[in-house]
Parts: structure tokens; C-alpha cells; sequence
């Protein structure tokens, strides 16, 4: 199986192939962290796994930019990499993915011997959203439970799904800013589009963000970010769809980055 379905191996414990989809696992209930792995992947924590990964081996019509290195004898060696399909009309995620293509600056000194193993750079789209809880029922066909709520992110309603009850406080201390990989996304006919999110925390933040929770954040390339749970925020289609769809992913909200996941 190994060498028809994983041809380029494995990266602490994720397949290569499909990076930016498997990073999208999830836990299922209580889990805690396990020194010497990163947070990035299901072997830096110890808990049941409610699923191991998004899609790997579909047909993925709106793929995401998204490109990755590891760290091999002292020098950057790209891991894989995958370009963002058309999607037609207004769309400022495949706009952007357009003129998507930086290539990494790190100074690799500013990490510590241990840590270069393990850490996983990352180039793809950085998602920041304001998060208001409304009252507003969008989606009459979802039960909304204690992990399933409705919110206004950056203006737009928008359903929020936590695929773990321990990520819910950290999305429900509104209003802040979430900081976000986006990795995955999905259209289905009369509900709309699926955004998935990889919820980041920093391991050290701006001065900036520090003086205002619900500022622009803006960090430095090469920062280093924690896996924070993953996150799933739908958002209708219908009237001013493409008006919202600006709003969501506005300029202050949405923009390629070069971060380093620990």
C-alpha cells in the first residue's frame, strides 16, 4: 500500500502526498500534548483520532495554493506542493493565488538544533477572522450543538464548526482575531461553500496584537506557530454572495505567508 498509495513517504507520521489535507486531522475528546513531536501532526499528542485526515485521494476541484519544506542535512528540502484551481467569477482566493509564489528567507540559525527535525515551513494562505456570535439561523438544516454555532466572521454570518469541544472557548472569547491556514475547500449545491481551517496560536506575537486583541495581526516570516485545533466555517450561497464573499476574504483578512509550524 505503502508504495502504490504513499509513493513519497512519510513526514512525522503524515503522508507526503497529500500534506495540506492530512494536516487537516482531528481529535476526538480530551487530548494533551507529547514532548519530543510537533503539534502539527497526530504523533505530538496523545488521544483517540475522530479522523485522520480531509480527502486525500479525491478528486479535489478547488485545491489550495500551498507549498512545504522540511529541514534535511542543514538546507530547505521542498516536501511537496499544489496550485489552486479556477473556481470562475469573483473569487479573491483564486485572485491571489495567482501571484502566489515566495520563496523562503529563513535563517535557519534562529532555531534550535532539536527543533529543525521537526518544525514543517509552510507557504500558503493566512486567514484572519473577527469572530461575533449571532443568533441568526442561517443554516435551518444543521442541528446546532455545543461545537456547531453560528457566527458573524468579518461581517459575514457564517456557520463555525469545531470538530473538538476543546477548541470551542478558544473561538468563543469574541471579539478577537483567529489566525487560520486555510487548506481545504469544498462547494455544495444549495448550502454553499466549506472553508477548511487549521487554527493557529503564535508563539510569540507583535506588540501590535498584544496592544489590541482585535487588530490587524501582522507577523514576521519565519514566526513560529502551534497547532490550535481544526476548524470548518461554512458559508451560504445566495443574495450578495459574491459581495460577501469579498467582505470574508478582504484584504486585511486573507494574504499568502511564509510561517514555520512547531
Amino acid at each position: 500500500m505503502e508504495r502504490v498509495w504513499f509513493k513519497e513517504g512519510f513526514f512525522w507520521g503524515l503522508p507526503v502526498n497529500w500534506l495540506a489535507y492530512t494536516l487537516l486531522w482531528a481529535h476526538k475528546g480530551v487530548h494533551h500534548r507529547r514532548a519530543g513531536f510537533p503539534s502539527w501532526s497526530w504523533t505530538g499528542w496523545e488521544g483517540e483520532l475522530s479522523q485522520c485526515t480531509s480527502r486525500p485521494g479525491d478528486d479535489i476541484e478547488y485545491p489550495m495554493p500551498f507549498r512545504a519544506w522540511k529541514i534535511e542535512s542543514g538546507e530547505l528540502c521542498l516536501l511537496g506542493e499544489s496550485s489552486a484551481g479556477p473556481t470562475g467569477g469573483c473569487d479573491p482566493i483564486y485572485a491571489a493565488a495567482l501571484t502566489l509564489k515566495q520563496e523562503p528567507t529563513y535563517d535557519l540559525g534562529l532555531y534550535s538544533e532539536t527543533q529543525l527535525s521537526s518544525l514543517l515551513f509552510v507557504d500558503a494562505f493566512l486567514f484572519e477572522m473577527q469572530v461575533l456570535e449571532t443568533t441568526d439561523d442561517i443554516f435551518p438544516w444543521q442541528n446546532l450543538d455545543k461545537t456547531k454555532f453560528t457566527v458573524k466572521a468579518n461581517g459575514v454570518d457564517c456557520l463555525l464548526v469545531c470538530y473538538n469541544e476543546e477548541t470551542v472557548p478558544k473561538v468563543r472569547q469574541a471579539p478577537h482575531k483567529l489566525s487560520c491556514l486555510l487548506l481545504d475547500r469544498s462547494y455544495i449545491k444549495e448550502c454553499g461553500w466549506n472553508y477548511e481551517l487549521l487554527l493557529l496560536e503564535w508563539s510569540r506575537q507583535t506588540s501590535k496584537c498584544e496592544e489590541s486583541p482585535t487588530s490587524h495581526l501582522e507577523h514576521q516570516v519565519g514566526e513560529l506557530a502551534r497547532r490550535a485545533g481544526r476548524l470548518r466555517l461554512m458559508m451560504p450561497d445566495g443574495r450578495n454572495y459574491s459581495n460577501k464573499l469579498q467582505a470574508l476574504f478582504g484584504d486585511r483578512n486573507f494574504h499568502t505567508t511564509l510561517l514555520v509550524l512547531e
